[in-house]
């Protein structure tokens, strides 16, 4: 009879000082089920954003890299010498291009425009002079430098600071001045 009663006043007793019905109970623990369950796919996102965000990162060197190994043979992309692109050119075709360059102001001169206030007045400078049956080129370009300076530009070993040289190339298109241009100024 002793144990009965002790029983029963301590059930009496934790129903007193219990302030949740037993049923309550069991709703918490399904709400702390809930709470680690959403703590969890949380924690997941956020791996997964981390990772995701770290791959693009070292995808993005990568691609900038592959760039840079493009632009070891040819001048940079966007280049120009004045209004004449020269972007992404082998230097033979450079040197190409500036022994036309060259031949052109040999045979056609250079041709300068001024404005007097009055009128706007035109010259053509021949570059080349005939002096004893030779001829003589007072103005002409060194097709070789010129090619040189242009696929220097920018230029270096490392394949990704190369990729984005390449890329800052592209998006301002430099407009360069070449020094091959030599003026024989003793005879001009």
């Amino acid at each position: 009879m002793k144990n009965e009663k002790h029983k029963k006043i301590a059930e009496v007793h934790e129903e007193k000082h219990s302030h949740k019905p037993k049923s309550v109970h069991k709703h918490s623990k399904k709400k702390k089920l809930k709470h680690s369950l959403h703590s969890i796919v949380l924690l997941r996102f956020f791996w997964f954003l981390l990772i995701s965000i770290f791959l693009g990162f070292i995808l993005a060197i990568i691609s900038i890299t592959s760039v840079g190994k493009q632009y070891h043979t040819v001048s940079l992309p966007g280049i120009n010498i004045g209004k004449f692109p020269v972007g992404e050119m082998k230097e033979r075709d450079l040197i190409t291009f500036f022994q036309e360059m060259n031949e052109k102001l040999t045979n056609q001169g250079v041709t300068l425009t001024f404005n007097t206030g009055e009128e706007q007045k035109t010259t053509v400078i021949s570059p080349t002079i005939l002096n004893a049956d030779k001829y003589i080129n007072l103005i002409q370009i060194d097709p070789d430098l010129a090619a040189r300076q242009v696929f220097a530009y920018g230029k270096t070993q490392n394949n990704f600071i190369l990729g984005v040289q390449a890329l800052r190339s592209k998006v301002n298109n430099p407009s360069l001045k070449i020094d091959a241009l030599t003026i024989d100024k003793a005879r001009f």
